[in-house]
């Protein structure tokens, strides 16, 4: 995924977009 999901152009799914931040989070909080 380029820019990590976070630039969304096109419309992202929930089910998808939540496991991307969750891991952005986990790894921004560790």
């Amino acid at each position: 995924k380029e820019g990590g999901g976070f630039p969304a152009r096109v419309p992202s799914p929930p089910y998808i977009n939540a496991p991307t931040v969750s891991s952005h989070a986990s790894l921004a909080f560790s």
